[in-house]
C-alpha cells in the first residue's frame, strides 16, 4: 500500500458495512470471510493514515501555509470512517467509549479472541484515524459520545446503561476514569504507529489530569493500567504534547459554554497546569513511564530539522515555567505524598520515570542554560562571537531566566539518580568551557568562561540549599530532617 492511492471506499460502502457488522453484533450471523473484510478494511486506513503521519513528520513544525499541502485521505475515505463510526456508535449498547466492556462480557457477540481483537483493532486504527487532522479528520467528525469523553464528559446515565463497575453518584471524577479504563481496552488494540489528532489527544491528556488532580482517588490497579495505556495513545502525538506544554490547546471548558462542567462534583478545569500536575503527582506504579511520554520527545526533536527544534525549544519553555512554579506556590515540588520522615515529595521522587525524562531534557540543553537571560524563550542568539563559548552567532538557543533555572534544577536535585546527573554534567560542561575559551582568539573568553561556570555553579548550588532547606525544615517548619540525596521513602495518600 502507498499513501497516494485511494481506497476503494465511500459513505454507501459504510453504510453496507455498518448494516453487515450488525448483524454480526447481534449475534444473527457468525464470524466469516466477510467478517474479516470489514476489520481488514478499517486496519487499511489505518495503515494509510500511518504512512500519512510518518511522510508528514518532516513538516511538523512548518508554517501553515507550507503544512496545508501535506497529503491526506481523500474526502470519500474520510466520509467512509465518519459514517461507519456513526452507526456503529449507534449499534451498540453503550457506544464506541464503552465497547469492549460489552464486547468481552456475557451480553456481547459470542465471538472467540481472535475475531474479537481482529474488530477491536480495526475500530481502534479507524477511530484514531477519523480524529487526525493531519490527514484530513478531526475530533469534530467523531461520533458525539467520543467527543463528550475527549472533552472530560463522564456519561450521566451509567446506571441506566448497566455501567455499575467502579462507578458512584456525585463522584464524577471518578466515574471519567471509569469511563477512560473501558476506552483505554479499545485504544490499547491499536497500531502502535500511529497517533489520534492533535485536538483529540491534547483534550483526552488533560482531561486525564484534571480528573486525577481533583480528588483523592482509590483507583485499582487495573484502572490506573488502562489509563497509563490510554495516555501512551494520546501522547504519541508530538504537536498535542506540545500544545498542552505551552498552552496552545487549553481545556475545551475553558474554551466552550457547557452547563455540565458546572456541576459541583466535577473539576474546575483551569489552566493546563494544573492538569499537568494531577498527571505528575499521581503515584504511578510504573513510576510515571506513561506519562513521561509528554516530554520524551523533546530530546528527539531538539536534534530534528529546524521546525522539531523549534516546537521542542517552545515546548521545553513551557514545561520549565510550569515546573518552577512561583515561589509560593509549587505544586511540582511539594505534592501530597510525604517521605518517610514527614516532608513532601516533588514528582521526581514520587515518579522517578518523570524524573529520568526531565533529565534528559536538562542535559540536551545544559549549553543553552549557560546563556544569560531577562526573560525565556526559544530564539536566535544576538550576542557578539566574543561574548559567546558554546554558540555561534544567529543559533537558536533556549533562554531561560536564571530563576526558573534554579527552580528546575532543584526538581531534579531532589530525585537521587537525577543528582548525579546534574552535578557530574556540570564538572563536564567546566571543561567545555574552559577548553572554548583557551581555543578562542578574543582575549575576554577566559573572563567570560569563569563568569558561565561561576553562574552555572550558583545555580546548582542554590537548588541543592534550597532542596536542604525544604526536607529540614528551614524554609517549612512542618518538615522534618533528612539528609540531601537519601532515597525515596514511603507515601502517603498514594491509592
Amino acid at each position: 500500500m502507498t499513501e497516494d492511492v485511494p481506497l476503494p471506499l465511500s459513505e454507501r460502502e459504510a453504510m453496507v458495512m455498518a448494516g453487515e457488522m450488525d448483524e454480526y453484533l447481534n449475534g444473527g450471523r457468525e464470524p466469516d470471510e466477510r467478517f474479516h473484510e470489514i476489520a481488514a478494511a478499517l486496519s487499511a486506513v489505518g495503515a494509510k493514515a500511518a504512512l500519512l503521519q510518518t511522510a508528514n513528520q518532516a513538516r511538523i513544525g512548518q508554517p501553515y501555509e507550507m503544512s496545508r499541502f501535506a497529503p491526506r485521505l481523500s474526502e470519500e475515505e474520510i466520509e467512509f470512517l465518519r459514517t461507519f463510526y456513526g452507526e456503529l456508535d449507534e449499534m451498540t449498547p453503550n457506544g464506541l467509549v464503552h465497547l469492549m466492556p460489552w464486547l468481552e462480557g456475557d451480553e456481547g457477540p459470542d465471538w472467540g479472541s481472535a475475531e474479537r481483537d481482529a474488530f477491536a483493532a480495526g475500530v481502534a486504527d479507524g477511530l484514531l484515524t477519523l480524529s487526525d487532522e493531519g490527514v484530513g479528520g478531526g475530533q469534530y467528525l467523531l461520533p458525539e459520545r467520543v467527543r463528550d469523553f475527549a472533552n472530560g464528559l463522564p456519561v450521566e446515565d451509567w446506571r441506566e446503561r448497566g455501567l455499575l463497575d467502579s462507578r458512584a453518584k456525585g463522584v464524577r471524577s471518578l466515574n471519567w476514569l471509569a469511563d477512560a479504563e473501558d476506552f483505554a481496552r479499545l485504544l490499547q488494540h491499536s497500531d502502535p504507529g500511529l497517533h489520534g489528532g492533535t485536538e483529540f489527544s491534547a483534550n483526552v491528556t488533560l482531561s486525564t489530569g484534571h480528573h486525577l488532580g481533583h480528588n483523592d482517588l482509590a483507583i485499582t490497579q487495573d484502572r490506573e493500567d488502562a489509563i497509563g495505556s490510554l495516555l501512551e495513545v494520546t501522547t504519541r502525538n508530538e504537536s498535542a504534547n506540545h500544545a498542552v506544554l505551552t498552552g496552545g490547546i487549553e481545556h475545551p471548558a475553558a474554551r466552550v459554554e457547557d452547563s455540565r462542567y458546572a456541576s459541583e462534583h466535577m473539576p474546575d478545569f483551569g489552566e493546563n497546569r494544573d492538569a499537568l500536575a494531577g498527571l505528575y503527582s499521581h503515584d504511578w506504579r510504573d513510576d510515571g513511564e506513561a506519562v513521561a511520554g509528554l516530554t520524551d520527545w523533546i530530546t528527539e526533536f531538539a536534534k530534528g530539522t529546524p521546525g522539531q527544534a523549534q516546537m521542542a525549544g517552545d515546548a521545553t519553555v513551557g514545561l520549565m515555567e510550569t515546573l518552577a512554579g512561583e515561589a509560593d506556590d509549587r505544586p511540582f515540588h511539594d505534592t501530597q505524598h510525604q517521605s518517610d520522615t514527614n516532608y513532601q515529595l516533588a514528582v521526581t521522587e514520587v515518579n522517578p520515570e518523570i524524573a529520568e525524562s526531565l533529565t534528559g531534557i536538562y542535559l540536551t540543553y545544559l549549553a543553552d542554560l549557560t546563556l544569560h537571560a531577562e526573560s525565556s524563550g526559544y530564539d536566535t542568539i544576538e550576542s557578539g562571537p566574543s561574548s559567546l563559548l558554546l554558540h555561534e552567532p544567529s543559533d537558536k538557543a533556549l533562554f531561560i531566566d536564571d530563576a526558573t533555572k534554579e527552580r528546575f534544577v532543584q526538581l531534579l536535585i531532589a530525585d537521587v539518580d537525577s543528582a548525579d546527573f546534574v552535578t557530574s554534567s556540570i564538572e563536564a560542561l567546566e571543561i567545555d568551557i574552559i577548553n572554548a575559551a583557551l581555543d578562542s582568539p578574543h582575549p575576554e573568553a577566559l573572563r567570560n568562561a569563569g563568569n558561565t561556570t561561576g553562574g552555572m555553579r550558583t545555580i546548582i548550588h542554590d537548588a541543592m540549599i534550597h532542596e536542604f532547606e525544604d526536607r529540614t525544615g528551614t524554609a517549612r517548619k512542618r518538615r522534618t530532617k533528612r539528609p540531601l540525596g537519601g532515597r525515596r521513602g514511603s507515601t502517603s495518600g498514594s491509592p
